[in-house]
């Protein structure tokens, strides 16, 4: 039964998918409104990694999926953030000079690792550019702009419960938690085990994400053409299909 809910999906996700990269080409932004920018780069995102999720799902490649789907999920935040807020791209904006903060202030106090090589021969432009940075970082605050946190950008999106639920199962993957070894690599047989490389993984464990990534895909490829009103009777069918698609899915 898994089995045919993994077929439903991978089936819709391609049609999808298919019909998205078709109809993006009647998409038209106007590059004076960052929101407009903003909001097509994080779709396009979301569409390509939508494809490369897909392309080793297909066959049933499934170890690195809850790696993908996590990033996948960030991406969607992201992107209904974006439509919904068209001064997003600055909280993003200050995300990104807060990680370089952080980077330069770590080759500034390790002056002895090997990685940071180029920057110790470039010391003072460091310098200059922590300084720049952290005039960057108060301007934008001044704004009302500081970095979220990933549970922040989430909460903002209305994804409060995903992520304290599913997004923190995700995470144990991404961080290679010792239970996600156990169960990818040991294989209990009558009261002993063996340790197994490739396993046939089965499609039940799985099936979820591409119900998700469904989900996001169609959402974000109505809203986008929502945001841009472009009106396409396809797209907007989409709504329908998932639901029908939903509602004959076996969820036991």
């Amino acid at each position: 039964m898994a089995d045919g809910n993994y077929t439903k999906l991978l089936t819709f996700i391609n049609e999808t998918l298919s019909l998205a990269i078709n109809k993006s080409k009647n998409l038209h932004f106007d590059k004076k409104y960052p929101q407009h920018l903003y909001a097509i780069c994080v779709y396009g995102r979301l569409l390509e990694m939508s494809i490369e999720f897909i392309s080793l799902v297909s066959k049933k490649h499934f170890a690195s999926s809850p790696i993908l789907i996590r990033a996948i999920n960030e991406i969607f935040v992201d992107f209904r953030n974006n439509l919904a807020d068209p001064d997003y791209h600055k909280y993003m904006l200050a995300c990104h000079e807060q990680n370089r903060r952080i980077l330069l202030n770590y080759v500034l106090r390790y002056k002895d690792n090997p990685m940071f090589q180029l920057f110790y021969e470039n010391i003072e432009q460091v310098k200059s550019e922590k300084k720049a940075i952290k005039t960057k970082l108060k301007e934008l605050e001044k704004d009302g702009f500081k970095p979220l946190s990933v549970s922040q950008r989430f909460i903002k999106a209305g994804f409060k419960d995903e992520y304290n639920s599913i997004y923190q199962q995700l995470t144990s993957d991404v961080h290679n938690a010792l239970v996600v070894v156990e169960e990818q690599c040991i294989e209990h047989i009558e009261g002993d085990y063996i340790v197994s490389w490739f396993p046939e993984y089965d499609v039940e464990d799985y099936w979820t994400y591409l119900d998700m990534l469904a989900k996001f895909l169609t959402e974000a490829t109505i809203n986008i053409h929502e945001f841009l009103e472009n009106k396409d009777t396809e797209i907007i069918e989409l709504g329908t299909k998932i639901e029908a698609l939903r509602k004959s899915l076996s969820w036991s």
